[in-house]
């Protein structure tokens, strides 16, 4: 019985670091500011609200945790969801960006970053336009909800 328990939670915490879950997505198309695919690739971004809301990251041993990332290359967006990895493809035309082919990593985390990872992933997958207000500052739109993030590099 032993035996069988602990081969029990082996294979879920196998699968639980491994595996990808598919994030719900529109592949609806927004509108915002026209930008060219050079102005955007190879960018990275740090979340700073949530609809308005301040997001401060937790500090735990002196270190910032549960920050949550936006990295952008040619093709590809990725980031760190606070708990989670997430990963996925981009198109830009024009002044309309799709995002699709969503996933994230499965890792369990303290509640109060797992309800804010949540949040932010729930948003993200349903984001239909987005805004540059300046070359520092990205907003996507995701219904009533908006993601503001900050410019890293």
């Amino acid at each position: 019985m032993k035996k069988f328990f602990l081969a029990a939670i082996s294979v879920f915490f196998l699968f639980s670091c491994s595996n990808t879950t598919t994030l719900q997505n529109n592949g609806a198309t927004g509108t915002g500011t026209t930008v060219k695919q050079k102005d955007i690739a190879d960018t990275s971004w740090k979340l700073t609200a949530i609809s308005g809301e301040k997001i401060t990251p937790k500090m735990m041993n002196g270190q910032e945790v549960g920050v949550i990332t936006l990295d952008i290359t040619a093709d590809k967006i990725s980031g760190s969801a606070g708990v989670n990895r997430y990963f996925g493809t981009y198109t830009l035309n024009g002044k309309n960006i799709t995002l699709s082919g969503m996933g994230s990593t499965r890792m369990m985390g303290p509640q109060d970053l797992m309800e804010k990872e949540s949040k932010y992933l729930s948003a993200l997958g349903n984001v239909t336009g987005f805004e540059f207000k300046d070359n520092n500052t990205l907003v996507l739109k995701a219904g009533a909800d908006t993601l503001t993030f900050t410019k890293v590099k």
